[in-house]
């Protein structure tokens, strides 16, 4: 029920952008279909869920590679995203 929110992926090292603001420390989470961006901003936790309907498989699989290549992992991954 809220508006429509552009999200811009840029080439590294230039931080996503939700709304027209750059975000630091993107985090995604892969829910089956759905997927959950959660960021800080000001503070506060903010978050976009992409319903199944939303976007299709390559703009999937670009949000994953964006997040992935800003994100600061705690543990190294064990294999390709």
């Amino acid at each position: 029920r809220r508006p429509r929110t552009q999200l811009l992926l840029p080439l590294p090292p230039e931080p996503l952008q939700v709304g027209g603001q750059g975000i630091d420390a993107p985090r995604l989470i892969v829910r089956g279909p759905w997927l959950l961006l959660l960021w800080r901003e000001g503070g506060r936790r903010q978050r976009l869920l992409f319903w199944p309907d939303v976007l299709d498989s390559g703009q999937r699989r670009e949000l994953r590679l964006a997040v992935a290549a800003r994100s600061v992992s705690r543990r190294a991954r064990s294999m390709a995203p």
